[in-house]
């Protein structure tokens, strides 16, 4: 027995060895940004982090002089940060680790799948709800795992190859099957259209832009089943889109 209680374990700083981010003195933003693209480099998008209450008061003292206030009535006013933009930095973070893991030419190459092959938008099931999905067909199956392999990259999710056998007297004839990958998460299509949208050229791009900015908002109100007249008029705006994309195609029909 000793007068003084003995102790085995090393704790925490015990163990860690790597990826480890010395600030030096005090913690600036810069500094936080760059520990930030360690901690997302790879797997899940999202992170906990367990700190001193020190830590929290430099973040937190970040947001001075970045506050806006907003009054809830005539006689009352909220004040105080709000560290949302923090995590938007994580996010994008995220996504550009993914372009890290991705070259240019795989980014490209699938965004012209999408645009050619591919469909993508937001379809309204009545009774069963509004759906977000996006679809990817072809008859060479490995034009689809090509574009599948890539995807999953980006959406750091697992994706099941579909294949369809011929039906019509055409596809036994020619022995042509379908091969397909589809996304009806919504979550998962804006997290794959956010990387790609911009290496769209055709209208899909205008599309994808309105489809994340949908998710977006819906994420925002935690998916409640009402939709606000902003939600409302996307979803019109790409009824729209689709509509003048398909007239676009039957006049080209008819001057061919």
């Amino acid at each position: 027995m000793t007068a003084h209680a003995r102790r085995t374990c090393g704790g925490i700083f015990h163990y860690i060895g790597t990826n480890a981010t010395a600030a030096g003195g005090a913690l600036t933003e810069s500094e936080f940004e760059g520990f930030l693209r360690k901690v997302f480099r790879y797997g899940s998008s999202t992170r906990y982090l367990f700190c001193a209450p020190v830590v929290l008061s430099v973040i937190s003292l970040w947001a001075q002089g970045k506050l806006q206030t907003f009054p809830k009535d005539k006689t009352s006013l909220t004040v105080g940060p709000c560290i949302k933009n923090l995590t938007k930095s994580m996010e994008v973070h995220y996504m550009d680790n993914i372009e890290e893991r991705l070259s240019e030419k795989d980014l490209g190459w699938l965004a012209g799948i999408l645009d050619g092959e591919g469909s993508f938008g937001i379809y309204n099931y009545g009774r069963k709800g509004i759906v977000v999905r996006l679809e990817i067909p072809n008859t060479d199956k490995n034009l689809v795992l090509e574009a599948l392999r890539i995807s999953s990259k980006i959406i750091d999710h697992p994706i099941a190859l579909k294949t369809r056998m011929p039906k019509s007297q055409f596809e036994i004839k020619n022995k042509k099957r379908q091969y397909s990958f589809q996304l009806s998460n919504m979550k998962l299509v804006y997290a794959l259209l956010f990387v790609i949208k911009n290496y769209l050229k055709s209208y899909k791009k205008q599309l994808a832009s309105l489809i994340c900015e949908y998710a977006e908002l819906r994420k925002q109100r935690a998916y409640k089943s009402s939709l606000t007249q902003r939600e409302q008029d996307i979803l019109s705006q790409i009824g729209r889109i689709r509509n003048d994309y398909m007239s676009d195609c039957m006049v080209a029909e008819d001057i061919v």
